[in-house]
């Protein structure tokens, strides 16, 4: 039986860089929030991930697809 891995494209060229520099800015603000500022920031970069990660496995696909041009 074949096991299942799932893709995600957020984490895969070229979209990486942005992935990596949202997941730090959410350890910075878990931080922040320890440290006693305002909970809703922390739910906006919750929601600003989650959309990032939707967006990066619809778009992923279609970047890794585009056809490459030779200049």
């Amino acid at each position: 039986m074949a096991s299942f891995t799932p893709k995600m494209y957020a984490w895969r060229r070229p979209l990486w860089p942005v992935t990596t520099i949202i997941i730090i800015a959410d350890v910075v603000i878990g931080f922040l929030i320890t440290k006693g500022t305002d909970p809703a920031i922390g739910t906006a970069a919750a929601a600003i991930t989650i959309v990032w990660l939707v967006l990066g496995q619809s778009i992923g696909p279609k970047l890794r697809n585009a056809p490459k041009t030779e200049t």
